[in-house]
């Protein structure tokens, strides 16, 4: 199943009115393009290129589209968030509701609200200040500018300080520190909410987040420049996204275990692409004759191919579910972390939160509204989270909430046990089935298809080998 890019989750459910890229369609030119580097050429022969020579410079495309993927992602993304939406840098946006069908959303949670801020720290140092959260589970985690990890923030109790990676100050005493690979981050943060009437307890709980810069650090005044495109559009850009990717690895260079895992999984590097005229400051789109722009454009093509199959294999099959225990590690095989962007990076990290997707039954059949099920847990097999776990049912065919439906979730606080210390979960159109407590149904479509997610919030060590029961068909 492929998601949509958080980019328009947050657009339906944080930002009333928000268009993502809207104005900026097409792909927007400068007017005075920077210098080439020394040694680029700036004409091109008229002979047409060497057949060799054209399929390497396609070759070396495709490398250089997966690799510079997420990058490409969070740039367009931080622009488009701050210049559309107006949210200013240092600045937290907050949900201020639980998505609904008609949000047509993909795979959304309604057991947290998502909160989202971007930070330019450069050579400076940012603070972080929660209010007591009163044992609230929330987790906060933070990406560099190529989607990278660089920290989790699960306790509200200290000083958070996020640097720069040329930052040379001194902390507060007692702070926690994170240090950032690169200038740009990515402020990504979900907080526990039980239903709609509790929306308003946490809305007044996240107003009290602080982000501020530690002195000498100055908060910019100026947005970043308007997008030159949506995020979601990277895949049907032409060699001109390389003008776009030279200039990010000009001001934000790759860090080291990021152009290491290139190397380790590509067996290329940074100065390799070079010679498709990719690179810290380059303009392939100028430098190259129209053939090999041809050539750069069909690994373009190639690149964003592969990385849609790498989206549909993210996750391994356990006992009829889909589980993705490793996002939230630094340092990926390039065509995974490009994987995980594509995919969207609301999605928990593992060692905060394990997302099982249930599609199919026992009998290894989708799973259908026109028959009953139930979720078995036996007592002592518990779904292993330190903090809650859920149950939601989404569309079998958009991924979507179900419209219409009386509830489309269950929490781990409300589920009622049977005599045995065990739980049933029923799946079922229509009424919930007799013998079974009414908190533990989830109702289903009538006669479609439909797809389980099980959420495990601040996961048991002991869940990285645990493995929900399998969905058993009762009817």
């Amino acid at each position: 199943m492929k998601r949509t890019p958080l980019v328009l989750l947050l657009a339906s459910t944080m930002f009333a009115g928000f268009a993502c890229g809207a104005g900026h369609t097409a792909e927007e030119k400068s007017k005075t393009p920077p210098p080439l580097p020394t040694g680029t050429p700036t004409t091109t022969a008229s002979a047409p290129p060497k057949p060799d020579r054209a399929k390497e410079i396609e070759t070396l495309a495709a490398q250089a589209y997966v690799f510079g993927y997420p990058a490409l992602f969070m740039e367009r993304q931080k622009r488009t968030m701050t210049t559309n939406v107006r949210l200013p840098l240092g600045t937290f946006a907050h949900a201020t509701k639980l998505p609904r069908p008609e949000d047509a959303d993909v795979l959304p949670t309604r057991d947290t609200l998502l909160s989202s801020a971007w930070l330019e720290l450069h050579d400076g140092a940012w603070t972080l200040k929660l209010p007591d959260m009163s044992g609230r589970w929330f987790a906060i985690e933070m990406f560099d500018a190529y989607g990278e990890p660089v920290g989790l923030v699960q306790d509200s109790k200290k000083l958070v300080v996020i640097e720069g990676p040329g930052y040379a100050g001194s902390a507060p005493a007692g702070a926690t520190e994170i240090k950032s690979t690169t200038s740009t981050v990515w402020v990504l943060a979900r907080t526990r909410v039980l239903g709609d009437s509790d929306v308003p307890r946490v809305s007044a709980l996240l107003k009290k987040w602080q982000l501020a810069p530690l002195p000498p650090t100055v908060a910019p005044k100026d947005l970043p420049p308007p997008p030159l495109g949506r995020p979601q559009d990277l895949k049907f850009g032409g060699p001109e996204i390389f003008d776009e990717l030279g200039e990010i690895w000009k001001t934000e260079p790759p860090p080291k275990d990021v152009t290491d895992a290139l190397s380790e999984a590509e067996h290329v590097t940074l100065q390799d692409f070079g010679r498709a005229r990719i690179g810290p400051g380059m303009r392939p789109s100028a430098a190259l004759s129209p053939e090999l722009l041809a050539s750069v454009a069909q690994g373009i093509k190639d690149g964003a191919e592969e990385i849609d199959q790498r989206l549909e294999k993210l996750a391994t099959r356990k006992s009829g579910w889909d589980v993705d225990a490793s996002f939230g590690t630094r340092g990926a095989p390039p065509l995974t972390q490009a994987a995980w962007v594509l995919r969207g990076l609301d999605w928990p990290f593992a060692k905060d939160g394990l997302v099982f997707i249930g599609r199919v039954d026992d009998g290894d059949r989708v799973l259908s509204g026109a028959h009953e099920y139930v979720v078995h847990f036996d007592k002592g097999q518990l779904p292993p989270a330190k903090a809650f776990y859920s149950l939601t049912m989404y569309s079998g065919r958009t991924a979507a909430l179900l419209p219409g439906a009386k509830r489309w979730s269950v929490e781990s606080s409300t589920l009622k046990k049977n005599s045995d210390g065990s739980i049933d979960v029923a799946l079922r159109a229509d009424a919930a089935p007799p013998k079974t407590p009414d908190s533990n149904w989830l109702p289903a479509p009538k006669n479609e298809a439909f797809m389980i997610a099980l959420r495990l919030y601040d996961p048991d060590p002991a869940a990285s080998s645990w493995s929900p029961p399998p969905i058993k068909r009762t009817q």
